[in-house]
């Protein structure tokens, strides 16, 4: 297993601090967002991505990938339209993995069944590393018990994998399932941490790209970091994770005013008001990109109308708040 804090410091000393600006409201290759908001668009697939899996496992021939005209979770990885992106995403589910290394699946089943005893428990249910003795620690080893930094880095490695498909079935269910157990752990114990997980998430992929099989369909939705992003967002918004559910909406409502740009300010306003009131709901549980993206929202509405002016304040100071490349695993 590749070891998380090595993808967290990189990017803690190597990148600012992001802020959402509403006049270029983007997000850059890895660091894409989440689940649409119902009311900007209704996605319906015009068809089963997935089927791209049962065709190559009832061939009787090498299917090569040139021949698919779309990405197995069908995405399209050269749009500029994140948000829809990320609402036409389909959860697949494949009957084999695609290596035929056998001593690497058993490998990788033996992870599964340790995972499936801990099933109905949380990872804040275990030890933490620093309450442990030198002796303990290498007791939990010989006895192959986990603590929370262990079992943290297990789910995201194997919700990774289950996405991947490559060296356990693909399976973006119990992908999103074990995502959601690392989501849960950093919202609640590692708050400051929680915001950089879409680019652990990214960084985690390509690194796994160097050893997937050339006939996995896989391959053809990380080609670009767009299409990165679009999967990091889609499995960490489905996971539950707070940030990416915040941006989601900014990135929605970019697309929008883009498509808009002779809009009144009351068709701005009307199309707001729910946003505001779903990213204020993000904010207060944790969300610092809601907390961004309302000190933004607000600063401009208060530009034309002073009745924002409190708002905009409010929000201006939380902002202020975040805590700024000072997160920390330990």
């Amino acid at each position: 297993m590749q070891n998380l804090n090595t993808f967290l410091m990189f990017k803690i000393n190597s990148l600012p601090y992001l802020k959402l600006s509403l006049n270029s409201l983007f997000i850059i290759g890895l660091f894409t967002v989440i689940s649409l908001p119902t009311y900007a668009y209704d996605i319906q697939p015009v068809s089963n991505s997935c089927d791209i899996y049962k065709n190559i496992e009832q061939s009787d021939k090498p299917i090569t990938l040139s021949e698919f005209k779309e990405t197995p979770n069908g995405i399209d990885i050269y749009s500029d339209n994140f948000a829809l992106q990320v609402a036409k995403f389909q959860l697949c589910q494949t009957k084999y993995p695609f290596s035929k290394d056998t001593d690497v699946i058993s490998q990788y089943a033996k992870y599964e069944q340790a995972l499936s005893r801990f099933a109905n428990k949380a990872i804040s249910d275990f030890p933490k590393k620093d309450s442990l003795s030198h002796k303990q620690i290498e007791q939990f080893k010989s006895d192959g018990v986990y603590y929370q930094e262990q079992l943290v880095e297990l789910y995201f490695q194997m919700a990774l994998n289950y996405y991947i498909g490559e060296f356990v079935p693909k399976d973006d269910n119990k992908a999103i399932q074990y995502m959601s157990k690392v989501v849960d752990y950093f919202q609640q114990n590692k708050a400051n941490s929680s915001i950089w997980l879409d680019y652990m998430v990214g960084t985690g992929l390509v690194r796994k790209n160097r050893r997937v099989s050339p006939n996995n369909p896989i391959i053809l939705q990380q080609e670009t970091e767009t299409g990165l992003g679009i999967v990091s967002t889609a499995l960490l918004s489905k996971a539950g994770h707070l940030d990416s559910k915040a941006v989601l909406l900014l990135e929605a409502f970019n697309y929008w005013r883009a498509s808009h740009v002779n809009s009144s300010q009351k068709e701005l306003e009307q199309y707001l008001q729910p946003l505001i009131s779903e990213l204020t709901g993000y904010a207060e549980l944790g969300s610092y990109k809601a907390i961004e993206g309302l000190d933004e929202i607000y600063t401009e509405l208060a530009l034309t109308d002073a009745r924002y002016e409190p708002k905009a304040n409010y929000w201006q100071k939380q902002s202020e708040n975040i805590p700024q490349d000072n997160t920390s695993w330990h």
